[in-house]
């Protein structure tokens, strides 16, 4: 995940929120290996989160009420699509069809996931750390992607952005 961190860490003068992620990053590079479904629900934390804070950056008409029951497959679509919009090199057709892999974090997660629908012990299914290691590379390599054509774009100031909106104080 130092692809990730590196770039977040670079860009946290313009976007500081994005801060948040390095905790989601310590959980995947934690528990690879450890506990190879925590890290699966991190990976499609991260997939959402990224997605979540790109749209409501780049879609005034975004609202957290519509983003709150989103799955996370199309989430990532509506993330890549909005991105397209402000940026043509951004490879679109590709990126949805990353979409079933993404879709598939959702499904195992909610198949193997310790942590969001509390699991009975024993668990009946356990991914493995060679899975859990694919999927977090396939997750850093995504978000990279996404995050890299984020913060290329020439947006307002977040802060200032903030200011114009009704009830900020």
């Amino acid at each position: 995940m130092q692809l990730v961190r590196s770039l977040i860490s670079a860009n946290n003068d313009k976007y500081e929120h994005f801060a948040y992620t390095e905790t989601v990053i310590d959980v995947i590079e934690n528990h690879v290996t450890s506990q190879p479904d925590i890290c699966i629900e991190s990976c499609k934390s991260l997939i959402e989160g990224v997605s979540k804070t790109i749209i409501k950056r780049l879609d005034n008409t975004a609202s957290d009420a519509d983003l709150k029951d989103m799955d996370v497959m199309p989430l990532f679509k509506r993330a890549a699509r909005k991105l397209a919009e402000y940026d043509e090199t951004l490879e679109l057709d590709f990126i949805n069809r990353t979409g079933s892999l993404i879709e598939n974090f959702g499904k195992i997660r909610n198949a193997r996931g310790d942590i969001s629908h509390g699991r009975a012990a024993p668990k009946e299914d356990v991914s493995s750390p060679q899975f859990s290691n694919l999927v977090a590379r396939v997750t850093e390599a995504l978000a990279f992607y996404v995050l890299d054509h984020f913060f290329r774009l020439d947006l307002p100031d977040e802060v200032e952005t903030l200011r114009r909106q009704p009830g900020f104080q």
